[in-house]
């Protein structure tokens, strides 16, 4: 199952509507965009167009191209709104995922995706943060490390990887 695959080894989500190619039946079966959402307001949409979907083909020969990085761009929004879609759309694909199959592998796919963004969440968003942490407990924890740069990593062993968000956002003199 593509989904699963992609989604447990690191919980990495990123599913840019524009890597497929969907025929019309599959996109009125799965229903509407969630115009309600923001951010990461694709994932939760991705998610119901694959699980109405009877299979995913791969195409090495395809290319996608699309622009990334870019100030002000709806990605890099972490407003209380902007993180509460982020939650919203977590919670409403897991829930689509776990509704068409719900076995081990499954729940840990979707603990790593609630896992790896909530380290995003972290401190600014802490309560948030702590129903995530709850999610992922329920559906038997994840095996996600953090993730960030080289300096980032060897502090948090020393220190713990929230100790470091801490102090970067003091030295930064802003949450991020």
């Amino acid at each position: 199952d593509w989904l699963i695959e992609s989604l447990i080894e690191t919980g990495a989500n990123m599913m840019q509507p524009g890597i497929f190619l969907l025929p019309r039946h599959i996109v009125e079966r799965a229903g509407p965009w969630n115009e309600s959402l923001s951010l990461i307001d694709d994932f939760e949409y991705m998610v119901r167009i694959i699980t109405n979907s009877e299979k995913v083909l791969f195409c090495e020969e395809a290319r996608l191209m699309y622009r990334s990085g870019l100030q002000n761009s709806l990605s890099g929004k972490n407003s209380a709104n902007h993180m509460a879609s982020a939650l919203k759309s977590l919670q409403l694909g897991v829930s689509q995922i776990l509704r068409t199959r719900n076995d081990a592998i499954t729940r840990q796919a979707c603990a790593n995706t609630y896992q790896r963004w909530s380290f995003q969440f972290y401190p600014k968003y802490k309560i948030m943060y702590e129903e995530l942490q709850q999610e992922i407990t329920k559906l038997g924890g994840s095996n996600t490390p953090i993730i960030g740069g080289r300096v980032f990593l060897m502090m948090s062993k020393v220190v713990g990887w929230k100790n470091v968000k801490k102090l970067k956002i003091l030295l930064r003199g802003k949450e991020s």
